[in-house]
């Protein structure tokens, strides 16, 4: 693959990945409609941390409308230096809305939503899976199969939702990676990371083990739906590429897109690019939870079908 900025990368086999440049996309808005959906901001206790996590539940107009229905729910993991409050944007609400499925966003501090190996009271990923996803589904109506649960999240987030996803394919059966810091080891003059893996040098292989990429090693295939979205001009570019590599390598099906924007902004890393992202992967998550439910209900009536291969990033209406 080559490394060169907005090239096309070499797809190693049609069949199982696609890969989409969109060489001069804006990732413009095409929403016109004003959301019904409501947010709820709820303290969720979590004995690992001995405290309670800030988080915002999103919730469809159906939910309110339609009393007995149960829903999807979407958990989106925040970059470094945001929080529960990140994605709370008109268009991603309406989005929400009008996928109708919950969105659960927790804060996560700059935590990089991971257990630290160092740090007794870091406990993201144990609050995530085991107490946080609990807790909504006992609190709310979810369906709790994982083919109705996706996680997602940008920078840090992305790489929170990726390595959360690949490890726990039992809770979550689709995946959604902004420009994700996916190979931690490419950052270990960052502080941050420092301060919860401990120093590069003397803990490389504590490194490797917290990176996405590691986990990309071990996924079965068939595990999850992988989706990945990053900007040519990207810090974390040749990062996203090699997990794309070792997701192609391992015949791992995936949606891989790369994208050159019309300003700067929508190429590079900037919270633009990311909610533009999030909203086309929202819609690619509607599709596929509509999708799967088409399928639960044909196979309950004694007919089955295959889901939908992906497809590429469709502009909105």
């Amino acid at each position: 693959m080559s490394n060169h900025k907005g090239r096309l990368p070499r797809v190693l086999n049609a069949s199982v990945v696609r890969v989409l440049i969109l060489a001069t996309i804006s990732l413009a808005v095409f929403t016109s409609a004003v959301s019904g959906a409501t947010v709820r901001t709820i303290d969720v206790p979590s004995a690992a941390m001995a405290c309670t996590v800030k988080t915002s539940i999103v919730l469809p107009v159906d939910y309110a409308e339609d009393g007995l229905s149960r829903f999807p729910v979407v958990y989106l993991l925040h970059g470094a230096g945001n929080d529960h409050t990140t994605y709370l944007q008109p268009s991603i609400l309406n989005r929400v809305d009008r996928g109708r499925f919950l969105a659960v966003i927790p804060d996560g501090g700059t935590d990089w939503w991971m257990d630290s190996p160092i740090l007794p009271k870091v406990k993201r990923e144990t609050f995530i899976v085991r107490e946080l996803v609990p807790y909504v589904d006992a609190h709310f109506r979810t369906l709790p199969q994982k083919e109705m649960r996706a996680i997602a999240g940008h920078s840090m987030g992305g790489q929170g939702a990726s390595r959360l996803g690949m490890r726990h394919i039992d809770l979550f059966g689709t995946v959604g990676n902004i420009m994700g810091g996916v190979d931690i080891c490419s950052c270990s003059n960052r502080k941050d990371l420092t301060r919860l893996l401990g120093p590069f040098r003397e803990n490389a292989e504590r490194w490797r083990e917290y990176s996405v990429i590691t986990e990309a090693e071990r996924l079965p295939p068939d595990a999850i739906r992988f989706f990945s979205i990053v900007g040519t001009d990207d810090f974390f570019l040749e990062s996203n590429r090699k997990l794309h590599r070792v997701l192609t390598e391992r015949k791992i099906a995936h949606e891989y897109t790369e994208v050159r924007g019309e300003t700067e902004e929508l190429s590079r890393h900037s919270r633009l690019f990311a909610y533009r992202a999030l909203e086309r992967m929202l819609v690619r998550f509607a599709e596929l939870f509509s999708s799967r439910r088409d399928t639960e209900a044909q196979r309950m009536g004694g007919v089955t079908s295959p889901l939908p291969s992906p497809d590429n990033f469709r502009k909105d209406q």
